[in-house]
């Protein structure tokens, strides 16, 4: 299944875009297929939260304690980023999310 193109515009800031809405211009990383893929076309605000704090070390539980979320729904959105990013593991995860630039 092809992902349609990202027209989303998000009023959040994110680090990698400085202040001022998102698009998907921005940092980007490869995928293991070959293309390159922008944080704020794979990720959801919350999960590009999620990456953020798993990228800064942080376990289930404090990344539950600190978003005011369940470890249940934190796994979930883990399991998710992995997926959308094609990491594979969480490790992978927060190497390409600093190496993207993506984290300051």
């Amino acid at each position: 299944m092809s992902r349609p193109p990202c027209t989303r515009v998000s009023h959040t800031t994110y680090p990698w875009k400085g202040n001022g809405p998102s698009t998907c211009t921005g940092a980007t990383w490869p995928t293991r297929s070959g293309a390159r893929a922008a944080p704020a076309c794979l990720l959801s605000p919350r999960e590009a939260e999620v990456l953020r704090l798993v990228a800064q070390g942080r376990s289930n539980s404090e990344i539950a304690d600190e978003l005011v979320i369940s470890v249940e729904t934190v796994k979930t959105h883990v399991g998710t980023v992995l997926a959308k990013l094609e990491a594979r593991d969480r490790t992978n995860a927060a190497v390409l999310a600093w190496r993207s630039g993506f984290v300051p």
